[in-house]
Protein backbone atom coordinates (compact mmCIF):
# COMPACT_ATOMS: atom_id res chain seq x y z
CA UNK A 1 0.00 0.00 0.00
CA UNK A 2 2.77 2.46 1.00
CA UNK A 3 4.77 1.62 -2.12
CA UNK A 4 1.65 2.09 -4.24
CA UNK A 5 1.16 5.63 -2.78
CA UNK A 6 4.81 6.50 -3.48
CA UNK A 7 4.44 5.40 -7.10
CA UNK A 8 1.44 7.71 -7.56
CA UNK A 9 3.29 10.69 -6.01
CA UNK A 10 5.45 12.42 -8.58
CA UNK A 11 8.14 14.09 -6.48
CA UNK A 12 9.73 16.16 -9.24
CA UNK A 13 6.38 17.53 -10.38
CA UNK A 14 5.34 18.30 -6.78
CA UNK A 15 8.68 19.95 -5.91
CA UNK A 16 8.41 22.17 -9.00
CA UNK A 17 4.84 23.16 -8.02
CA UNK A 18 5.93 23.97 -4.43
CA UNK A 19 8.75 26.25 -5.63
CA UNK A 20 6.54 27.85 -8.27
CA UNK A 21 3.81 28.66 -5.72
CA UNK A 22 6.11 29.90 -2.94
CA UNK A 23 5.23 33.41 -1.66
CA UNK A 24 8.93 34.32 -1.98
CA UNK A 25 11.12 35.16 -4.95
CA UNK A 26 13.22 32.06 -5.74
CA UNK A 27 16.25 32.17 -8.05
CA UNK A 28 18.50 29.33 -9.21
CA UNK A 29 22.03 30.62 -9.74
CA UNK A 30 24.88 28.88 -11.53
CA UNK A 31 28.54 29.08 -10.44
CA UNK A 32 29.29 32.37 -12.24
CA UNK A 33 26.75 33.59 -10.58
CA UNK A 34 24.12 34.00 -13.26
CA UNK A 35 20.38 33.36 -12.92
CA UNK A 36 19.37 30.19 -14.75
CA UNK A 37 15.88 29.79 -13.26
CA UNK A 38 13.28 31.61 -11.21
CA UNK A 39 9.75 31.11 -9.94
CA UNK A 40 6.73 33.08 -11.11
CA UNK A 41 6.82 35.60 -8.22
CA UNK A 42 10.47 36.42 -9.01
CA UNK A 43 9.53 36.95 -12.66
CA UNK A 44 6.59 39.15 -11.70
CA UNK A 45 8.53 41.26 -9.17
CA UNK A 46 11.53 41.76 -11.45
CA UNK A 47 9.35 42.60 -14.46
CA UNK A 48 11.36 40.16 -16.59
CA UNK A 49 9.68 38.07 -19.26
CA UNK A 50 10.56 34.37 -19.07
CA UNK A 51 12.81 34.43 -22.14
CA UNK A 52 14.80 37.43 -20.92
CA UNK A 53 15.89 36.29 -17.45
CA UNK A 54 18.37 33.59 -18.45
CA UNK A 55 21.96 34.41 -17.57
CA UNK A 56 21.23 37.78 -16.00
CA UNK A 57 22.82 38.73 -12.72
CA UNK A 58 20.80 39.46 -9.59
CA UNK A 59 21.60 43.16 -9.69
CA UNK A 60 19.98 43.41 -13.10
CA UNK A 61 16.86 41.61 -11.91
CA UNK A 62 16.59 43.74 -8.75
CA UNK A 63 17.27 47.02 -10.64
CA UNK A 64 20.29 47.63 -8.41
CA UNK A 65 21.65 51.16 -8.68
CA UNK A 66 25.11 49.72 -9.45
CA UNK A 67 23.83 47.85 -12.51
CA UNK A 68 22.30 50.88 -14.22
CA UNK A 69 24.24 50.16 -17.40
CA UNK A 70 23.36 46.89 -19.10
CA UNK A 71 25.82 44.16 -18.17
CA UNK A 72 27.48 46.24 -15.45
CA UNK A 73 26.31 44.09 -12.51
CA UNK A 74 29.43 42.61 -10.98
CA UNK A 75 31.82 45.02 -12.68
CA UNK A 76 31.69 48.20 -10.57
CA UNK A 77 33.79 49.02 -7.51
CA UNK A 78 30.68 48.70 -5.30
CA UNK A 79 30.09 45.16 -6.60
CA UNK A 80 33.16 43.92 -4.70
CA UNK A 81 31.20 44.42 -1.48
CA UNK A 82 27.82 43.33 -2.89
CA UNK A 83 25.76 41.70 -0.15
CA UNK A 84 24.03 39.31 -2.54
CA UNK A 85 27.39 38.12 -3.90
CA UNK A 86 28.61 37.81 -0.32
CA UNK A 87 25.85 35.42 0.76
CA UNK A 88 26.18 33.54 -2.53
CA UNK A 89 29.93 33.04 -1.94
CA UNK A 90 29.42 32.06 1.71
CA UNK A 91 26.77 29.46 0.79
CA UNK A 92 29.02 28.08 -1.97
CA UNK A 93 32.13 28.01 0.23
CA UNK A 94 30.64 26.59 3.45
CA UNK A 95 27.72 24.56 2.16
CA UNK A 96 25.63 26.13 4.95
CA UNK A 97 22.31 27.92 4.69
CA UNK A 98 23.07 31.65 4.86
CA UNK A 99 20.47 34.30 5.82
CA UNK A 100 21.05 38.04 5.76
CA UNK A 101 19.02 41.23 5.71
CA UNK A 102 20.14 43.39 2.79
CA UNK A 103 19.29 46.98 1.94
CA UNK A 104 19.34 47.88 -1.75
CA UNK A 105 18.88 51.07 -3.73
CA UNK A 106 16.66 50.17 -6.67
CA UNK A 107 15.55 52.21 -9.65
CA UNK A 108 11.80 52.63 -10.19
CA UNK A 109 12.29 54.86 -13.23
CA UNK A 110 15.30 56.46 -14.89
CA UNK A 111 15.22 59.28 -12.34
CA UNK A 112 13.63 57.80 -9.21
CA UNK A 113 15.02 55.25 -6.80
CA UNK A 114 13.76 53.41 -3.71
CA UNK A 115 15.59 51.96 -0.77
CA UNK A 116 14.24 48.42 -0.20
CA UNK A 117 15.09 45.85 2.44
CA UNK A 118 15.17 42.13 1.69
CA UNK A 119 15.76 39.01 3.71
CA UNK A 120 17.90 36.75 1.54
CA UNK A 121 18.45 33.04 2.10
CA UNK A 122 21.05 31.17 0.06
CA UNK A 123 22.06 27.51 0.01
CA UNK A 124 24.11 25.33 -2.30
CA UNK A 125 22.58 22.38 -4.11
CA UNK A 126 24.15 19.57 -6.08
CA UNK A 127 22.89 20.55 -9.52
CA UNK A 128 24.38 22.13 -12.64
CA UNK A 129 27.72 20.46 -12.04
CA UNK A 130 27.71 21.05 -8.27
CA UNK A 131 27.95 24.82 -8.37
CA UNK A 132 24.28 25.79 -8.14
CA UNK A 133 22.85 28.00 -5.42
CA UNK A 134 19.23 28.63 -4.53
CA UNK A 135 18.62 32.25 -3.58
CA UNK A 136 15.33 33.14 -1.87
CA UNK A 137 14.38 36.80 -1.45
CA UNK A 138 11.60 38.25 0.70
CA UNK A 139 10.83 41.97 0.55
CA UNK A 140 10.65 43.03 4.22
CA UNK A 141 10.64 46.79 3.61
CA UNK A 142 7.26 47.35 5.26
CA UNK A 143 8.26 45.38 8.36
CA UNK A 144 11.54 47.28 8.65
CA UNK A 145 9.67 50.55 8.27
CA UNK A 146 7.55 49.59 11.28
CA UNK A 147 10.75 49.33 13.33
CA UNK A 148 11.66 52.89 12.40
CA UNK A 149 10.50 56.10 14.03
CA UNK A 150 6.67 56.30 14.17
CA UNK A 151 4.74 59.46 15.09
CA UNK A 152 2.05 58.70 17.68
CA UNK A 153 -0.36 61.13 19.30
CA UNK A 154 0.34 61.29 23.03
CA UNK A 155 -3.36 61.80 23.73
CA UNK A 156 -5.48 59.60 21.44
CA UNK A 157 -2.65 57.23 20.35
CA UNK A 158 -3.34 57.60 16.62
CA UNK A 159 -0.36 57.11 14.31
CA UNK A 160 0.66 59.40 11.44
CA UNK A 161 1.45 57.44 8.29
CA UNK A 162 3.78 58.43 5.42
CA UNK A 163 0.90 60.35 3.77
CA UNK A 164 0.56 62.47 6.95
CA UNK A 165 -2.84 60.89 7.73
CA UNK A 166 -3.60 60.11 11.39
CA UNK A 167 -4.91 56.55 11.79
CA UNK A 168 -5.83 54.31 14.69
CA UNK A 169 -3.15 51.81 15.64
CA UNK A 170 -5.40 49.04 14.35
CA UNK A 171 -5.88 50.70 10.94
CA UNK A 172 -2.19 51.56 10.64
CA UNK A 173 -0.98 48.02 11.37
CA UNK A 174 -3.69 46.47 9.22
CA UNK A 175 -2.56 48.64 6.29
CA UNK A 176 1.14 47.86 6.82
CA UNK A 177 1.18 44.18 7.73
CA UNK A 178 -2.43 43.03 7.24
CA UNK A 179 -2.85 42.40 10.95
CA UNK A 180 -6.34 42.04 12.38
CA UNK A 181 -7.14 42.69 16.03
CA UNK A 182 -9.40 41.30 18.66
CA UNK A 183 -9.93 43.62 21.60
CA UNK A 184 -9.63 42.64 25.23
CA UNK A 185 -8.51 44.23 28.51
CA UNK A 186 -5.16 43.84 30.20
CA UNK A 187 -5.36 42.89 33.92
CA UNK A 188 -4.80 46.48 35.13
CA UNK A 189 -7.50 47.94 32.87
CA UNK A 190 -9.86 45.11 33.75
CA UNK A 191 -9.56 45.96 37.47
CA UNK A 192 -9.96 49.68 36.77
CA UNK A 193 -13.04 49.11 34.57
CA UNK A 194 -14.53 46.74 37.13
CA UNK A 195 -14.04 49.27 39.97
CA UNK A 196 -15.56 52.09 37.86
CA UNK A 197 -18.65 49.95 37.17
CA UNK A 198 -18.94 49.06 40.89
CA UNK A 199 -18.85 52.75 41.84
CA UNK A 200 -21.68 53.65 39.45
Amino acid sequence: MEEDCRNKFNFEESAHKIVEDMPSMVFLMDKFPMVVGMNSLAKEMSGIKEINFYQKRCGELFSCINSINRGSCGTTKACEDCSIRSIYREAQHTGNVVRKKIEMVQFRTDKEADIRQYMFTAYRIEALGGGATVLIADDISEFVQLKSFVHICSSCKKIKDEDQVWKTIEDFLHQKVETDFSHSLCPECFVREFKEKENQ
